[in-house]
C-alpha cells in the first residue's frame, strides 16, 4: 500500500507522463489481490478509482484529439479501449459520443471517397452509419441525461 501511495502522490495530471499513474495502477491491484482480507482494501479500492480516472481521461483526450484530426481510426481504437478497459469512467458518455462522432465521420469519408464503387461505397457507409447508431445508442441508454448527448449525437445524423 506505502508504495502505491507513493506512486499515487507521484502522478501527474491526465495530459502529462503516466507512467506512475500506471504503477499505482499495478500496484493497488497487487495490494488488494495479495490481501484481499486488509482493512486497507476499500481505501486502495477507492485510490484505484482515482488512477484509473486519469489513465481514461488521458485515453479519452488523445482520442478525441484524434477524432478532431479526421484520424477517425485511431480515435475509435483509443476510445473503444477507454470504454472496454474502465467502465467506471466518468466521462463514458463522451468517450461513446466520440466513438459514434468517429464512425460517422469514417462514413462520411467515405462516401466522398472518389476511387470506390458506387456499391461498396454505399456498403461500407452504412457499416460505418450502422456502427455509429450503435454507439449512440449505447449513449442514449446508459446516459439518458448527458448534457451533450443532443447536440452530439445528432450532429451527424443525416
Amino acid at each position: 500500500m506505502k508504495v502505491a501511495d507513493i506512486y499515487y502522490q507521484q502522478m501527474e495530471k491526465p495530459d502529462r507522463d503516466y507512467t506512475n499513474a500506471q504503477r499505482a495502477e499495478q500496484e493497488y491491484r497487487n495490494m488488494i489481490n495479495q490481501f484481499p482480507d486488509s482493512t486497507l482494501v476499500p481505501r486502495a479500492k477507492q485510490k484505484l478509482r482515482d488512477v484509473q480516472e486519469v489513465l481514461a481521461e488521458r485515453e479519452t483526450q488523445i482520442g478525441l484529439y484524434y477524432g478532431s484530426r479526421d484520424n477517425y481510426s485511431a480515435a475509435i481504437a483509443r476510445l473503444e479501449t477507454v470504454v472496454d478497459t474502465y467502465p467506471l469512467y466518468s466521462k463514458s458518455d463522451q468517450a461513446l459520443l466520440g466513438i459514434g462522432d468517429s464512425y460517422a465521420g469514417q462514413a462520411h469519408a467515405i462516401q466522398m471517397a472518389p476511387n470506390l464503387p458506387g456499391a461498396i461505397k454505399e456498403r461500407v457507409r452504412a457499416i460505418y452509419m450502422d456502427k455509429a447508431a450503435q454507439a449512440y445508442a449505447r449513449v442514449i441508454t446508459r446516459y439518458p441525461m448527458a448534457p451533450t448527448l443532443k447536440t452530439r449525437a445528432t450532429a451527424w445524423w443525416p
